[in-house]
């Protein structure tokens, strides 16, 4: 028997394998992927169900707060209404300043909420007199002074 045969471990006239990626290594490899891929989306999907897309009755905004600002950054609402304020902070603790929190202040109202990371703070505020009124998050992110986590009231 050559000494290449011996090695190898075949017995003669067995045909060489040739590669192709469809052994087993190639399969378990695709499996691995496909189980990372959905534990993955299964985590995202569950981790923030009160974060997802929500629908505003009348007389309500929705206003999200993260590391990027705020949006909207011009919120539009009537003046001589109230108006019902939900913020969304889909940021987590770890965060890299501020512990995760953001708040969202206007001084000319006198109105400072703070929302914790991961959840929703929904707030009334009374019905302001026409105006543009300026508000912003300054627990994070540069605070007032990032145009980013800055936005305007337009009471029409």
């Amino acid at each position: 028997m050559p000494e290449r045969q011996r090695r190898s471990g075949k017995k003669p006239g067995t045909p060489a394998r040739t590669g192709g990626g469809t052994g087993v290594n190639s399969r378990r490899w695709v499996f691995w992927a496909l189980v990372a891929v959905a534990v993955i989306l299964v985590g995202l999907l569950l981790s923030k169900p009160a974060l997802l897309a929500w629908d505003a009755p009348e007389g309500s905004l929705r206003v999200r707060i993260d590391m990027s600002g705020f949006q909207p950054r011009i919120i539009r609402v009537r003046a001589g209404q109230p108006v019902r304020i939900t913020l969304v902070n889909p940021d987590d603790r770890f965060h890299t300043d501020g512990g995760g929190y953001h708040n969202f202040v206007v001084e000319a109202l006198g109105v400072r909420q703070v929302v914790a990371p991961l959840s929703t703070q929904t707030f009334q505020l009374a019905a302001p007199a026409p105006g543009r009124y300026e508000f912003y998050c300054d627990i994070c992110c540069g605070g007032k002074d990032n145009p980013a986590m800055r936005g305007v009231l337009v009471v029409e």
